[in-house]
């Protein structure tokens, strides 16, 4: 009984999932960055002792990072050369080599561990064929 009252009329069902699709949607990467470097200013601005507004002002400088890194991902994409590109578009040079370094760094610490098993793996499979090799000549030449 409750599912019927809870139920919506049919009609009303693609002009919900419409409009929630543009209310989740990331604002354009433009105006996102304006937002972020005004809450950053405000956060500069604003004195000390006025605890709620920087309080405030450090909510929405988080908020509007990860809107605009929502907003990167969705023009540059979320990989690799798209968080390199993104960069590029945000800043300078020395940004984007700070960026490729973070993340190739991250890349190898992840990889490290899967790269030594590859390599000892492949050292015991030379050393058990270079002793077949040598156990091989060696009954050849008996």
């Amino acid at each position: 009984m409750l599912a019927s009252v809870l139920r919506r009329p049919a009609g009303l069902d693609s002009l919900e999932d419409h409009s929630f699709a543009e209310t989740v949607a990331p604002p354009p990467l433009d105006e996102a960055r304006e937002s972020l470097d005004f809450w950053r200013g405000r956060l500069e601005r604003t004195p000390r002792h006025r605890l709620g507004r920087r309080r405030e002002a450090r909510d929405m400088v988080a908020r509007w990072e990860a809107r605009v890194r929502r907003a990167e991902i969705q023009a540059f994409g979320g990989g690799l050369l798209g968080r390199l590109w993104a960069t590029w578009d945000r800043g300078s040079w020395a940004a984007v080599r700070g960026e490729a370094g973070r993340l190739v760094s991250r890349r190898a610490r992840m990889l490290m561990p899967r790269h030594v098993v590859i390599a000892a793996l492949g050292l015991w499979a030379t050393a058990t064929l270079l002793a077949a090799a040598m156990l091989t000549a060696l009954v050849n030449a008996l």
